[in-house]
């Protein structure tokens, strides 16, 4: 592979309109070291303007010495939104949600439009990605993407619909429950239309303990089902001791970033 000098000096922030004029903000992480040969591992990261910081100070320290950390040097790749909020639920439950067929729109999110992750899954891959390659050296055999939530169910939406996409997908406490457990539909008909991935694809799930039950079963119960479907997937389940619905992020990354960069 060609080295590339890169574009993106260590972290930028840029903001893009989509080819369907939707506006997103695009935060862009790259190591301060030698570009590898095959270039260098990426990790797509859902909720940006929540993330992005943390995970990317994380990745940057511990990558320094890798034989140590098991964390390779990556460029982190914040998507978020044009907003000032850690986390929007107009943003949210536009992108990350799949259109509903069997349940209802709970009342707390009623107003706001829902269902388009197949038309952002389709914008990361034909205008993020790409842009992203066009910059900076990437090892397109060693790319992610991290969701959290509603990030996480749409993690699991893109691995079911778009196998080849990313060779890591980590979801963590994913929204299950959205279109009653209808990502368990996605599961099946991907079963049976045995859709495979490429040798070596690996999910990653967790949830914390004082989480709800229905949540954590939820994420057990996807654990299980992957463990049985596919033999060129392998998955990782962690129940994080002590940790609720957010700070489950905080306590896993370093277990991520060694997934994403094994």
């Amino acid at each position: 592979m060609e080295k590339k000098k890169d574009y993106f000096s260590h972290t930028e922030q840029v903001e893009i309109v989509s080819g369907n004029n939707e506006h997103f903000r695009l935060m862009v992480s790259v190591p301060d070291q030698e570009v590898p040969e095959e270039g260098f591992p990426v990790l797509y990261v859902l909720d940006g303007n929540a993330f992005f910081q943390t995970i990317r100070e994380m990745a940057r320290v511990q990558s320094h010495k890798p034989d140590k950390t098991g964390v390779s040097p990556l460029v982190i790749v914040g998507l978020g939104h044009p907003t000032e909020k850690d986390f929007d639920p107009a943003y949210r439950i536009r992108d990350y949600t799949f259109p509903i067929k069997n349940g209802k729109v709970p009342p707390q999110f009623s107003d706001y439009e829902n269902g388009q992750a197949k038309a952002f899954a389709n914008f990361i891959e034909s205008e993020v990605k790409p842009m992203i390659s066009e910059h900076v050296s990437i090892n397109t055999r060693k790319q992610a993407l991290f969701g959290h939530s509603l990030g996480g169910l749409f993690v699991l939406y893109s691995l079911l619909n778009y196998p080849g996409s990313f060779q890591r997908y980590v979801a963590c406490s994913p929204s299950v429950w959205w279109d009653d457990r209808g990502i368990f539909r996605y599961l099946e008909e991907w079963d049976k239309g045995k859709k495979q991935t490429r040798a070596g694809t690996g999910v990653f799930l967790a949830a914390g303990s004082l989480e709800r039950d229905f949540m954590r079963e939820d994420v057990r119960r996807l654990a299980d089902t992957f463990a049985r479907l596919s033999p060129s997937l392998f998955s990782v389940y962690h129940e994080a001791e002590g940790e609720n619905h957010i700070s489950v992020v905080y306590n896993v990354m370093s277990k991520v970033l060694r997934f994403v960069s094994s």
